[in-house]
């Protein structure tokens, strides 16, 4: 019988926990040439993982109908720490 043991670093903590405040900013999420980059949404269906299956949406712009780029409006992101109001067309396809 042989024993195999291994040692894995866990990765560094706070002392003290550290509230998220301020801006976590979003590039623009960019479809070109059957690839994304920048941000993007894709959701996962509840039998799959993190290769598939995933839900389509049919209003992508995407090749691959199961991502949905995403842009920043006009705050350049979601806002933590303080309240963000809902645009006033949350929507709309215009903007």
């Amino acid at each position: 019988m042989v024993a195999v043991g291994v040692m894995v670093a866990s990765p560094a903590r706070a002392q003290t926990p550290v509230p998220l405040d301020g801006l976590f900013a979003l590039s623009p999420g960019v479809c070109a040439g059957g690839a994304v980059s920048g941000s993007f949404f894709r959701m996962i269906l509840p039998t799959g993982d993190a290769n598939g299956p995933f839900l389509s949406n049919s209003d992508s712009a995407c090749s691959d109908q199961s991502v949905t780029p995403l842009s920043a409006g006009s705050d350049g992101g979601l806002v933590s720490g303080s309240y963000q109001p809902q645009p006033a067309a949350a929507f709309d396809g215009r903007r």
